[in-house]
């Protein structure tokens, strides 16, 4: 028996396979995603002023995803700590936070096998009328990635949210499969009806305050509101000027419920940094568009299954 084969006397042929490929996955990871060791305390406030501060790829969001943020381009000693004590010290963040509410254990609801097969959609307003005349925005976030479209619009007529979601969501991402909405007028309606049976589109509504699908527009307004404190203008009708910096931000913030950004799980790639910030030199693989497209639909395939996972995890937590 050759010497290489003896292996498998103590480690199944399949275990052995799965040890490969793990180690293999790391390594593409590392050569693929290299992380910078910063040293320079310069440079560390320079990224925290990017990856915290900026409208866009900070948007002044909690610990947490403050470090996870950062955790994903660079490394430095006792960088949890350091990073704890920024967000801490930020003044826009201690005066835009808001205080959580007791939670109610939430429902357990299957959860979806696509992006965009379930899309939560809801209402936020009447805001201070901008100087577009905007007053309103319609939300949608999609109920397994949680990628989230905001919609400024005028008013929450009928017409004129079917408008919005018809236009810039589902000519954009194709029909959902089910929508979800609460007992709003502005949902309630023939209009709204008649294009979910045109498109072949289930319609749901949710009656309970505190049902999971309902809970997650809830904690998107709050951050939304969060984040509109941190940058409006003081009389605050630019709010609709920085509600889409908003949610790019939102979009490529790792999410506590999957551990993914939820651009990372419809793009099946990350958002890339500005090239003037971004100081790696990482390896770049070259394609033909097959390639692209199969190693793509392969890795969103995996993303897909493992975001099911953390999510059915996260929903069995919470009903605790």
């Amino acid at each position: 028996m050759a010497p290489w084969k003896k292996i498998f006397e103590h480690v199944s042929i399949d275990k052995f396979k799965n040890m490969g490929n793990k180690i293999l996955k790391n390594l593409k990871v590392a050569l693929l995603n290299p992380v910078t060791q910063i040293n320079n305390e310069k440079e560390k406030e320079a990224i925290l002023s990017t990856l915290h501060d900026d409208p866009i790829q900070g948007g002044h969001t909690g610990i947490t995803k403050t470090l996870a943020k950062v955790k994903r381009h660079y490394y430095w000693k006792n960088m949890s700590k350091y990073i704890k004590e920024y967000v801490r010290k930020c003044q826009k963040c201690q005066k835009a936070k808001t205080t959580k509410h007791t939670k109610t254990p939430m429902t357990i609801t299957e959860t979806p096998e696509h992006a965009f097969d379930r899309v939560v959609v809801d209402t936020i307003g009447p805001l201070p009328k901008s100087e577009n005349g905007n007053e309103y925005a319609v939300t949608l976030i999609c109920d397994l990635t949680k990628y989230l479209v905001a919609i400024p619009i005028a008013n929450k007529s009928a017409k004129t949210v079917a408008k919005a979601i018809f236009e810039s969501f589902i000519l954009k991402y194709g029909p959902m499969k089910t929508f979800i909405t609460d007992m709003g007028t502005e949902y309630k309606n023939s209009i709204i009806t008649d294009l979910c049976k045109y498109l072949k589109i289930k319609n749901i509504t949710s009656t309970a305050h505190h049902h999971q699908t309902v809970g997650v527009v809830e904690r998107s307004h709050r951050t939304l509101n969060e984040y509109i404190r941190s940058y409006i203008s003081t009389d605050k009708t630019d709010w609709d000027v920085w509600l889409q910096y908003f949610v790019y931000c939102f979009n490529t913030t790792q999410s506590m419920v999957h551990n993914y950004c939820p651009y990372e799980l419809v793009f099946g790639r990350t958002s890339n940094l500005p090239k003037h910030f971004n100081k790696l030199h990482s390896i770049e693989p070259i394609y033909n568009i097959d390639d692209y497209a199969k190693e793509s639909k392969y890795r969103l395939e995996v993303a897909y299954a493992r975001a099911r996972k953390l999510l059915e995890a996260h929903k069995k937590k919470k009903k605790k």
